[in-house]
């Protein structure tokens, strides 16, 4: 991806049911924040209705990318389409408890790129069947299995993981570390989330979690997570928490 200024992780009402702002509003606002390219990652499956097929907004025809990025000329930048891929848990059907963890999809357009794998299901799958029984700290420890089983699976691409674990507990710089040594193993980078961020996730730009990363030596990812006009100025959060990284983590390892 470089180290030009990509506004990462959005989404728009072309191609997710849950988003309500518009590739022109992104576009405008990222070219005003000064980016030159936008990162468009629809979800595969929606979020709040895991249970529906995946959705056909998903941009693979290749007129519907053509039209995306006619648009995006228009206000002077360059639009990549990729796409945000569920980490599912699988249940084991007489004692509902998580025996292991695959990525959503399959893909059919191979071309996609950024590839976000992430876990929502403990905001809602997870949520219906377990949650009750889980701590904080099992649903993290989890997560880490989560994570590094989808890692470690053959034959899958993955660009980033995206906002780790946002739906889970605490987590230790330890853990942080782990996981970011995991996927540097496997050239795979980390978001960090400016929604997760403005929501007062203080974790991620505290000390220790940039020290976690620093060391160990993995590509940071910014990613926005716009869905609303209400979430634009992520746009002007993203350039100032690059800003920031940049005073601890080497230029390179940022990748946006």
């Amino acid at each position: 991806m470089g180290n030009t200024h990509i506004l990462g992780h959005v989404h728009i009402v072309q191609t997710d049911r849950h988003a309500t702002v518009t590739a022109e509003e992104v576009f405008f606002a990222a070219h005003l924040a000064g980016f030159s390219a936008v990162h468009i990652t629809p979800h595969y499956r929606d979020p709040n209705h895991p249970e529906a097929h995946p959705t056909d907004r998903l941009l693979w025809e290749v007129d519907r990318q053509e039209q995306l990025r006619h648009i995006a000329q228009r206000f002077g930048v360059k639009v990549h389409i990729g796409v945000e891929l569920d980490i599912l848990p699988v249940f084991d059907q007489g004692s509902n408890g998580v025996t292991g963890f695959v990525l959503d999809g399959p893909l059919p357009d191979t071309t996609l790129s950024p590839v976000i794998v992430a876990c929502h299901f403990t905001a809602v799958l997870w949520h219906k069947k377990s949650d009750g029984e889980q701590s904080p700290a099992q649903r993290t420890e989890q997560m880490m299995v989560a994570y590094q089983q989808v890692l470690e699976s053959p034959g899958i691409r993955i660009n980033v993981i995206g906002h780790p674990f946002r739906h889970g507990g605490d987590v230790s710089p330890s853990q942080l570390f782990q996981l970011a040594q995991i996927a540097a193993m496997h050239d795979v980078a980390i978001e960090l989330n400016v929604n997760q961020i403005l929501e007062g996730d203080n974790r991620l730009l505290a000390p220790a979690t940039l020290d976690a990363l620093r060391m160990s030596g993995v590509a940071i990812y910014i990613g926005t997570d716009i869905h609303t006009r209400e979430n634009l100025h992520f746009c002007d959060a993203a350039m100032g928490i690059k800003d920031l990284l940049l005073r601890t983590i080497p230029r390179g390892q940022i990748i946006n």
